[in-house]
């Protein structure tokens, strides 16, 4: 037998167990390049769509500063000009806020060289495409901390997730900036498709919907959107799904977490005990947080919305660490059916969250308008300094069975209400609990409390 020299098959025992990423290829694209087959390896294109359709699989693009879209203002019809698709690219079945102005069908790592303060992607509001960036492949990144893009245009997505198959690799969206879309950040979990979703893919029954990576939505900005960040799944599997350090101004609603449709895992309920809110901040819009069976809520800011600081259905959820901070309305609002379930049921019957500790609830309630909760518009009197409102909402009768008093209770204890002296209707910064804030039967025990604030999160770093 012959013998490699030692060095030679180290040499080849190494280059065995690279990854076909450790090859992966780096493309540049600058405004004032010049698209080509051949642009984006020595010389940068003009388009990310051309660098895109250039790139292979695992490849990494740098955009320069400069504006890109319709650069030429013609319909996308010019050099130049991004490549939209009025479908998304899934051709099969549209996603939602279907079309996109730079279509992101591969696994690829898209980078700006200076940030989202210079490097603008704009849609047009009388374009067909609905979203300006749209990801519909697994192994993404868009953007990085202080790499990330500003997004522009009117579209009714900045951004959109929206996966078909099985994540099998990361996808990650920071560090970029929405402005004044319907919708800043979207991701959508499987959508109902022509073809069931029955794994496993090889029994011929259908396409395997389950999720198995994680999903990433951090450091990025909504401002003056419909719906800052709207993460609304019926996946099967266990993905993590986390939505930290962003910040919503001006929404309607910051941050909204919804179940959508049947679960694609052939359970009855849909879920989105999967999905992290972390160290986010909603702040100067109607609702901060809207969270219907999340997973945990930790750290978050909601200040100065005009209703409501979070609007929870809990599902068990930990609610730690957070703070509501003068908004309109209460600083939580906790409804205790199932929205999920129709007709509605209650979703425990032992405790609503695990825990409910370690939150500040400081002057809200003030000013309290006509409140929104799913399916049923309530306005339960006027604001009376709620801390916390909790209750069913629902119309008399509307159950189909009286709830056991353990699912009526909301363990409070050890958080701060504004005052040493714990929660209250009367002092300038306290919130109350109790009273008028417990609706339809319910009890909040918010003994024992802090007496000095916890630390506040404040926001991007």
């Amino acid at each position: 037998m012959k013998h490699l020299p030692i060095l030679s098959a180290i040499l080849l025992i190494g280059l065995l167990g690279i990854g076909a990423s450790a090859f992966a290829g780096v493309l540049h694209v600058a405004a004032y390049g010049s698209d080509s087959p051949a642009c984006g390896l020595q010389s940068p294109c003009r388009s990310i769509s051309q660098a895109m359709e250039n790139a292979a699989s695992g490849d990494t693009i740098y955009v320069g500063p400069g504006f890109y879209g319709d650069v030429n203002a013609d319909n996308f019809t010019g050099p130049g000009d991004e490549h939209p698709n009025p479908i998304g690219g899934e051709g099969y079945n549209p996603p939602p806020n279907a079309g996109c102005v730079v279509c992101i069908t591969k696994p690829l790592h898209i980078y700006s060289t200076q940030g989202a303060a210079t490097t603008v992607i704009a849609n047009d509001p009388q374009s067909p495409y609905g979203t300006t960036v749209l990801i519909s492949s697994p192994g993404v990144d868009f953007g990085a901390a202080g790499e990330g893009f500003t997004l522009v245009g009117g579209s009714q997505a900045g951004v959109t997730i929206a996966l078909f198959f099985p994540v099998l690799q990361d996808v990650s969206v920071a560090g970029n900036t929405d402005n004044g879309d319907a919708q800043g950040f979207v991701y959508f979990g499987q959508t109902f498709s022509r073809l069931p979703c029955a794994p496993p893919l090889s029994q011929g029954q259908g396409f395997d919907c389950r999720v198995t990576g994680r999903i990433l939505i951090a450091n990025n900005q909504a401002i003056g959107n419909g719906t800052g960040f709207s993460i609304a799944l019926n996946n099967g599997g266990h993905p993590a799904i986390i939505v930290r350090d962003n910040v919503a101004l001006g929404a309607g609603a910051g941050f909204v977490v919804q179940p959508f449709g049947g679960a694609s895992d052939g359970s009855d309920n849909p879920y989105a005990t999967n999905v992290q809110l972390v160290a986010n901040v909603a702040m100067g819009g109607g609702v901060g947080f809207y969270a219907s069976d999340p997973g945990q809520i930790t750290y978050n800011m909601a200040v100065k919305n005009s209703q409501i600081g979070f609007e929870l259905n809990p599902g068990g959820a930990a609610f730690y660490a957070n703070s509501a901070i003068g908004n309109g309305g209460p600083g939580v609002l906790i409804y205790l059916n199932d929205i999920n379930e129709f007709p509605p049921v209650l979703e425990f019957s032992n405790g609503t969250f695990a825990p409910f500790t370690g939150n500040n609830f400081i002057g809200n309630d003030r000013n309290r308008p006509a409140l929104a909760v799913p399916n049923y518009g309530i306005s339960p009197g006027p604001g009376a300094h709620c801390g916390v409102l909790l209750g069913i909402f629902l119309p008399p009768g509307f159950l189909t069975a009286p709830p056991p008093p353990q699912a009526l209770r909301l363990a409070a204890s050890d958080n701060y209400w504004g005052s040493a002296n714990g929660p209250s209707s009367a002092e300038p910064d306290a919130d109350a609990v109790g009273g008028a804030c417990n609706q339809d039967g319910t009890t909040t025990i918010a003994t024992p409390f802090s007496k000095t604030l916890f630390p506040v999160h404040s926001g991007l770093p």
